[in-house]
């Protein structure tokens, strides 16, 4: 489904180059739960945003859904990304104008879909993560930690085929991020490609396979599910 070969990722300012991805080349296949870790500036977000096309690689290729990017008009890939692709961001990007309930319902007023579904969904997620008393609070009447569910819901709320997770469980305890993970891992079993970037080592460990990242570089690209465990992946 992900196929990235010798990715680079390169910033440049009028005195400074950066490059925060250097050589990354792996697979991941669908339905696969991938942690990505790696110490603060080793390229983490970085690699989410290209995977995410919320970026482009500055050398190398990208094949996504058995398409090669660079051969995509930019039109279609702003499609592939709103029908298949959603984001949990670190800093939350909600709107402070919406409340908790049009803020998770906000994304699938961009798909054709009747007013009961879109409640519905929307009601269901909100029981999930514990924001049912919630719904009618505004962001700025919340904790850090109740505006980091209502972004986890609203990324969920599309069923998207890849969900990409920027530290998700940053701001949460131990407790609401164990429920956080428990429902990335039943998307993921459902059949959702889960990307998520941690600190957390034991959040990492109940993902199917961890890759470390350090200076840009793959460092290490270990599997722990069974299922893995007889497969050897190489890109392309």
């Amino acid at each position: 489904m992900i196929e990235l070969k010798n990715i680079y990722k390169i910033y440049r300012t009028n005195e400074i180059i950066t490059t925060a991805i250097k050589e990354v080349s792996l697979i991941i296949e669908k339905g696969e739960f991938v942690s990505i870790m790696g110490p603060s500036g080793s390229g983490k977000s970085s690699l989410l945003n290209i995977i995410g096309l919320l970026d482009y690689a500055d050398k190398g290729e990208y094949k996504l859904f058995n398409q090669y990017i660079y051969e995509i008009k930019k039109n279609n890939i702003e499609n592939i990304r709103k029908n298949n692709i959603s984001f949990i961001f670190q800093q939350f990007n909600l709107i402070n104008d919406l409340n908790t309930y049009q803020n998770i319902e906000l994304p699938l007023n961009y798909f054709n879909l009747k007013k009961y579904e879109k409640k519905k969904r929307t009601l269901v997620l909100l029981e999930e993560l514990g924001l049912a008393d919630f719904k009618n609070k505004y962001p700025y009447q919340l904790s850090g930690g109740q505006q980091q569910r209502i972004a986890v819901a609203r990324a969920l709320i599309t069923n998207p085929q890849i969900l990409l997770a920027d530290e998700p469980t940053g701001n949460l305890d131990s407790k609401n991020g164990e429920k956080v993970i428990n429902l990335l891992k039943n998307i993921q079993q459902e059949g959702t490609t889960v990307i998520m970037t941690t600190h957390n080592l034991a959040f990492a460990k109940q993902s199917s396979r961890i890759i470390n990242l350090f200076d840009g570089e793959i460092v290490s690209d270990d599997f722990f599910n069974k299922v893995y465990l007889n497969k050897q992946y190489k890109a392309f």
